[in-house]
């Protein structure tokens, strides 16, 4: 019987990871309608946590859909990168707008975990690009030590003289 619910778990795998950010289109054509047959809004999540197989918050604003989720659940980058591009396709058939811009941030909520920023695009054939940035503090704060005692012993170096 498992005691706990991490019983089992491989612990560097199961972790929280915050995400957060936004889908910018081309109009306001996506509008929140409060009808209960038409609801763009309850529409949108259904598409979304059908594609994605979770549920995400997600609001409509000034052209931008804003897509947010907890660490109460488990959504990993690797899925985002898996999932994204489809989720777009599906947005543009649906409401028939384009999507042009999109950012996304996610933390990974364990030890030294690391924070992943996309950047979305398009290019001159429609095809959706996918730009990832990936920052580790631990790892970025090392290198920077590291940086500084190399500037050190340069100028440790410099102020020697010889006679």
């Amino acid at each position: 019987m498992k005691r706990y619910y991490f019983d089992g778990c491989d612990h560097d795998k199961k972790y929280a990871t915050l995400w957060n950010g936004f889908l910018e289109y081309n109009s306001n054509i996506i509008v929140l309608t409060q009808d209960k047959e038409k609801n763009t809004n309850k529409i949108l999540d259904d598409l979304v946590s059908d594609i994605c197989n979770i549920n995400f918050y997600i609001y409509l604003l000034d052209s931008k859909i804003y897509i947010s989720l907890c660490q109460d659940e488990k959504y990993y980058y690797y899925q985002f990168e898996k999932d994204i591009k489809k989720v777009i396709s599906e947005i543009e058939n649906k409401f028939k707008v384009k999507i042009y811009y999109g950012e996304f941030n996610a933390t990974e909520i364990k030890h030294q975990g690391n924070q992943y920023k996309y950047i979305i695009t398009k290019d001159e054939e429609d095809k959706i690009i996918l730009k990832k940035k990936i920052l580790n503090w631990d790892y970025y704060e090392s290198k920077k030590i590291k940086i500084k005692k190399i500037d050190n012993i340069f100028k440790n170096i410099e102020d020697l003289k010889i006679i």
